[in-house]
C-alpha cells in the first residue's frame, strides 16, 4: 500500500507514517471484543451438547468483515458510524420501525479504507430472510386495502412496496452518508452481499440486486475467496513494497527544535561506545545526595537520605541516553544526513533553515541543562562569524565541515508562506499545511474558551454536554504542541522537507491528517488543497516499474538529547553538574517534551 512521503530510518514495523500497530485503528478493539463475546456464546452452546444446526450466530458476519479488514488498503477505521440526513419521506412501515426525532440517522460502515475514500459494508442477509420481508410488505399492503376509503386514497409514495426492503434501505442510507461526507469527493461505497443470490421463485430478489447497482453502489456478491484474491478491477488493489520508491529530500531543509538539540548533543559528537555495556557505563544513573548541600547533614549513609536511582527521574533519562548512544553507534545522525545528500545531490550544497521560535527555545534549553561544549555548538549554530564552523565542530569526532552547508543555519524570514522552491506545493504538503492551520486554530479556540467558561454556568446542561463532547472529539494529540505544529507548518508553506527527531509528532500529524479528511475540514478552496490520493498516485506502478520518486515532506531520525552534564564522568559536584542533575531528576519528562520528543 502506498505510504505518505516520509523518509525514515526505522524498521518496517516502526514506520512513523503508520500507526504503532493494527490495534490502534479506531474500532478494531471493539470489533475484537464483540468477536470474543460471539465465540464465548458459541462455546457455551456447544457445551450443552445440542445437536441442532439452527443455532443463531453472527459468526458469518464477523468472518466476512475480518476478511475485508485483512484485504483493506490503508485501513482507517472499523465499524465507524456516520450521520446521514433523514429521508424527507418515509413510508408508514418505516415510521413504525424508526421513531426518531433527530434530523440525522447514524449509518454504520464496516470498513473505512484508502485514506477514507473507500467504504465497505457487509450484509449477510439470506434469501429466506428477504422473502420474509417481502411477505411482510405484502401483508401490510393487503391490510391497507381492507381499511376505509380515507386510507385507500393515501399517496403512492406512502404505500410500501418491495423497494422498502432492508437491502435497498441500507444502500440508500450508505449513499446518503457518503454524499454528506465528501473528502473532497464522496467516498466510493461497496456493499458485499455474502449469502444473497437471484432466485427464480422470487423475482424481486434479483430486482433488488439490480436496483442496488442502479443506485450507484459497487456490489460484491458472495464471500471473499481468499485473503489475497486475484486482481479485480472493481476492488482496491495494493502496490508491491519492492516497487515503491523512497522519497527524496529537498535541497533546502527545515529543521525543528528536536533536530537543533540533536545536532549539538554530546551524543552526536562524542566518540561512540564500542558496545551497549559501555553505553550503559557512560550514562549510568547518578545518585542525588542532598547532604552535598552544606546546610544539610548526612542522615543515613546506607541510603536513607538518597534517592534510589531506579525510582528517580534521572534514572529514566539515563536509560534514554543509553539507547540514544547505542543508536548513534549503529547509525550516526550526521552520517545519515551526509549520505542522503551525497546520494541525491552529489554536486550541490544543501541549505538548512529553522524558525526564530526554535532558535530562541534552543537558547533557553541550553542555559538550563547543556554542557559547555553543547553550549558552544549552539552559539555557533546560527552565527555568521568566520570561525563559527570551526567552533561548532571543535572536539567532535567528525572533521570540520563534515555536513556541508550546516553552518550557519538560516532563520526563516517572515513571509506570506510562498514556497522557496518556486514550484507548486505537492498535494501532501498542501494537506499538511491545512492540517497544521486547523490544529493551531483549535489551540487558539481552546485558549480562548477559558474566557467564556463562566458563561456556561447559565447554559442548559444538554448544551454544555454537547459542547464538551465536540471539543473532546476534536482534541489533538499531546505530541502536537504549538511550536511543533508551527515548525511543520513552516516546512509545508516553504515547500521544504522538515527534518525532525520528533517521531511521536510525525505519527500524530499523519493520524490527524486522516481524521481531518474524514471530518471534511476545508480551510482553503478545493483547487488549493488537494487530497492524499494525488500524492500517493506518485507512488503508483506502471508495467515498466516504479515512477519518479516523490519529494519527502518529512524526514524522521532518532532523537539525541543533551547529555554532556549527565555523563558518568561529569563533575556532578560542580554548579553546572548539580544544576543538570536537579533538572533531570526533578523534571525529566518536561525536558524530554521541551526538546522535541
Amino acid at each position: 500500500v502506498p505510504k505518505p512521503p516520509i523518509l525514515n530510518f526505522f524498521a518496517p514495523g516502526d514506520d512513523p507514517g503508520e500507526d504503532d500497530n493494527i490495534n490502534s485503528v479506531p474500532g478494531l478493539r471493539a470489533f475484537e471484543a464483540n468477536l470474543e463475546k460471539e465465540i464465548d456464546a458459541l462455546d457455551k452452546y456447544l457445551e450443552k451438547g445440542s445437536a441442532s444446526s439452527n443455532v443463531s450466530s453472527n459468526a458469518p458476519y464477523f468472518l466476512s468483515v475480518w476478511k475485508e479488514i485483512q484485504a483493506a488498503a490503508s485501513l482507517v477505521s472499523v465499524g465507524q458510524t456516520f450521520p446521514a440526513p433523514k429521508a424527507s419521506r418515509q413510508s408508514n412501515l418505516e415510521k413504525t420501525r424508526h421513531k426518531r426525532k433527530e434530523d440525522t440517522v447514524p449509518v454504520k460502515v464496516d470498513i473505512v479504507s484508502d485514506e477514507g475514500t473507500t467504504w465497505i459494508r457487509v450484509n449477510t442477509i439470506k434469501n429466506s430472510r428477504l422473502r420474509a420481508e417481502f411477505n411482510e410488505i405484502d401483508a401490510y399492503t393487503d391490510s391497507e386495502g381492507e381499511e376505509d376509503d380515507e386510507d385507500d386514497h393515501a399517496p403512492a409514495a406512502e404505500r410500501p412496496d418491495w423497494r422498502n426492503n432492508s437491502v435497498i434501505r441500507m444502500a440508500a442510507s450508505l449513499l446518503a452518508a457518503a454524499q454528506a461526507h465528501p473528502i473532497p469527493r464522496p467516498p466510493v461505497v461497496y456493499l458485499r452481499l455474502t449469502r444473497l443470490h437471484p432466485d427464480t421463485t422470487e423475482p424481486r430478489i434479483a430486482q433488488t440486486i439490480e436496483e442496488v447497482e442502479r443506485m450507484g453502489i459497487q456490489l460484491w456478491m458472495g464471500e471473499r475467496e481468499s485473503i489475497a484474491p486475484a486482481p479485480n478491477p472493481q476492488e482496491p488493489t495494493s502496490i508491491p513494497l519492492s516497487l515503491q520508491v523512497e522519497p527524496v529530500p529537498t535541497i533546502d531543509i527545515n529543521l525543528d527544535l528536536s533536530l537543533l538539540v540533536a545536532i549539538v548533543s554530546d551524543i552526536t559528537h562524542a566518540p561512540t561506545p564500542s558496545n551497549p555495556a559501555e553505553a550503559k557505563e557512560r550514562y549510568k544513573p547518578l545518585v542525588r545526595r542532598p547532604w552535598k548541600n552544606k546546610s544539610e547533614a548526612p542522615a543515613d549513609l546506607n541510603g536513607g537520605s538518597e534517592t534510589p536511582p531506579e525510582h528517580s527521574g534521572i534514572s529514566i533519562h539515563s536509560r534514554a541516553l543509553c539507547n540514544q548512544a547505542e543508536q548513534e553507534r549503529q547509525h550516526g545522525l550526521f552520517n545519515e544526513i551526509r549520505g542522503r545528500f551525497q546520494k541525491h545531490y552529489p554536486s550541490s550544497v544543501p541549505t538548512f533553515y529553522s524558525s526564530a521560535e526554535a532558535r530562541d527555545r534552543l537558547a533557553r534549553i541550553m542555559a538550563k541543562i547543556a554542557g559547555p561544549n553543547e553550549r558552544r555548538r549552539a552559539e555557533a549554530l546560527f552565527s555568521t562569524d568566520q570561525d563559527a564552523e570551526q567552533r561548532f565542530w571543535q572536539g567532535s569526532r567528525f572533521p570540520s565541515g563534515y555536513v556541508q552547508g550546516l553552518i550557519p543555519i538560516r532563520v526563516h524570514a517572515e513571509t506570506d508562506g510562498q514556497s522557496l522552491q518556486g514550484t507548486p506545493l505537492s498535494p501532501f504538503l498542501a494537506q499538511l499545511e491545512t492540517t497544521c492551520k486547523y490544529i493551531l486554530d483549535g489551540i487558539q479556540e481552546s485558549a480562548g474558551s477559558t474566557e467564556v467558561a463562566t458563561e456556561q454556568a447559565n447554559l442548559p446542561i444538554k448544551t454544555v454536554a454537547q459542547r464538551v463532547k465536540k471539543q473532546s472529539s476534536n482534541a489533538t494529540s499531546p505530541a502536537l504542541t504549538p511550536h511543533t505544529v508551527r515548525s511543520l507548518l513552516l516546512g509545508a508553506q516553504k515547500g521544504m522537507t522538515t527534518l525532525t527527531a520528533n517521531r511521536a509528532s510525525v505519527k500524530a500529524i499523519v493520524r490527524e491528517m486522516k481524521q481531518i479528511r474524514l471530518r471534511n475540514v476545508q480551510l482553503a478552496t478545493e483547487g488549493e488543497v488537494g487530497s492524499l490520493e494525488a500524492e500517493l498516485e506518485a507512488l503508483a506502478v506502471s508495467d515498466e516499474g516504479p515512477r519518479e520518486a516523490p519529494v519527502a515532506a518529512l524526514w524522521v531520525v532518532e532523537p539525541r538529547s543533551l547529555a554532556e552534564n549527565l555523563r558518568a564522568d561529569a563533575d556532578v559536584n560542580g554548579s553546572e553538574g548539580e544544576q543538570a542533575v536537579e533538572a533531570a531528576e526533578g523534571d525529566a519528562d518536561g525536558l524530554l517534551d521541551e526538546d522535541g520528543r
